[in-house]
């Protein structure tokens, strides 16, 4: 059994708690918190040693692994020090916030053969992995264009905006299905609330191999909370939607529809036409949550020496994207990448 520890105990890192507390592989040793309000919410409610210095939690032997769920901006230290005491590590997204921390920190978990996993939530999510198994089956044909919506009121951050906050999810998302990395990047951002100096919404543009486009649209502004995605298809589309959770497909050849139309559709009957044709359908998902299987496999690549499915790599080029679309959005021009 693994000796884990946790760093962060706040919105996110309390459900890491409690998966801890819940997996039989995983023996959670302590959390550490700098709030002693945290601590004794972590003792009262799952009867875990606490502690609000990390030093003392990173020099304990019975721990092997850490995860770290602090605010983004101290990703890079904090993990650079659990990496540096020997312990393996799953870091929260977004990875850090520069690439070069990034690319350290993978540097020194290669160095002393630690496993270092990224929290890209969203590729241990049952239904993002039904529709990228879709995808690759090939019985979407050629895909044209995702669009994904990532919006909903929250108190912004202070320590990022909502591109490294929120985007980071599609990008990783986006590319995962795609299997593939955007050639530029285009975004346009803007700041409104005083509260803050960073971006609270942004529109972003992702152009892919093959004329495929990825459109993303993130922010803290709206009154209801939306999680969703579009994706069109040569022969079908999907509808995603992370919250229900709930996988819309939908068999429509939009090249058939045209060929039997002369390539047009000029009526009010046609225009009916289309949208009757083809069926929708609900794949059935075993749905499990996401972050119970994001730990389990971080458990497990440990135990088994295995690279996870979500390393420094997958991280650093989130990272990556989330600078391009900053760049972009100070420059108003589109950027190359990688």
């Amino acid at each position: 059994m693994l000796g884990v520890g946790v760093i962060g105990a706040g919105e996110w890192g309390k459900n890491h708690v409690r998966v801890l507390t819940e997996l039989p592989q995983a023996n959670l040793v302590q959390v550490c918190d700098i709030s002693a309000s945290r601590c004794h919410m972590i003792e009262r409610s799952f009867g875990v040693d606490t502690v609000e210095d990390m030093d003392s939690l990173l020099a304990r032997d019975d721990i092997d692994a850490v995860c770290v769920c602090t605010p983004a901006a101290t990703h890079a230290d904090v993990a650079r020090a659990v990496l540096e005491a020997g312990k393996h590590l799953l870091v929260e997204k977004p990875f850090a916030l520069n690439s070069p921390a990034c690319e350290g920190l993978m540097k020194l978990a290669q160095r002393d053969r630690l496993t270092l996993q990224v929290g890209h939530i969203f590729r241990f999510d049952p239904s993002v992995m039904a529709l990228k198994r879709e995808i690759d089956s090939g019985t979407f044909g050629k895909i044209y264009m995702l669009h994904c919506s990532r919006i909903g009121f929250r108190t912004p951050r202070q320590d990022c905006g909502v591109i490294f906050d929120f985007a980071v999810h599609d990008f990783d998302t986006v590319c995962l299905l795609l299997g593939a990395t955007p050639t530029e990047i285009s975004a346009t951002s803007s700041s409104v609330l005083p509260q803050t100096p960073f971006e609270d919404v942004a529109f972003i543009t992702l152009r892919f191999p093959d004329n495929i486009l990825a459109n993303i649209t993130v922010s803290w502004l709206t009154p209801r909370k939306v999680r969703e995605m579009w994706l069109v298809g040569e022969t079908r589309s999907a509808q995603l939607d992370s919250i229900t959770p709930l996988l819309n497909v939908f068999d429509f050849d939009y090249m058939a529809f045209l060929e039997s139309n002369g390539y047009r559709y000029d009526s009010y009957g046609a225009f009916r036409a289309m949208r009757r044709m083809g069926n929708v359908s609900q794949p059935y998902i075993d749905q499990h949550e996401p972050l119970r299987l994001e730990i389990e496999h971080f458990l497990d690549c440990i135990r088994t020496g295995e690279k996870p499915n979500t390393p420094g790599e997958v991280g650093v080029r989130a990272v990556r994207m989330a600078e391009a679309a900053l760049r972009s959005a100070e420059d108003r021009a589109p950027v190359p990448f990688p």
